[in-house]
């Protein structure tokens, strides 16, 4: 089934909207982040796919090539995951803008840092 043959309603990006991230499951998130399907398969269905081979710990440490060899899966889908993922490890290390974040006056400095410029 092809993603515009789903009722509006239920699509990732419309329930995003209306409901909230919330709202979505692992696999509409995954595939908010791909936007496109491949032939014969639509994204939904492709990120389920991934989600269920793989797991999303694994998909988080392939490399490019490793997930340019998947199915359905092109530089373009391979790097927009790995910078989704490489963006998630930055916030949760503490990472803003290549500074490490440690305390509350860290994030104070960062942000009066930003407002003298």
């Amino acid at each position: 089934m092809r993603l515009k043959e789903i009722a509006l309603d239920q699509r990732p990006r419309e329930r995003l909207k209306s409901k909230g991230i919330d709202s979505l499951n692992d696999s509409e998130v995954l595939a908010l982040v791909l936007e496109t399907g491949s032939l014969g398969e639509n994204v939904i269905d492709l990120s389920n796919n991934l989600i269920n081979i793989f797991g999303m710990d694994e998909i988080n440490s392939l490399s490019l090539t490793e997930l340019m060899k998947i199915k359905g899966i092109g530089i373009a889908k391979a790097s927009k995951l790995i910078a989704a993922f490489e963006l998630s490890k930055r916030v949760c290390s503490g990472k803003i803008c290549e500074k490490v974040i440690t305390n509350a006056s860290d994030i104070a400095g960062y942000y009066m840092d930003k407002r003298k410029n």
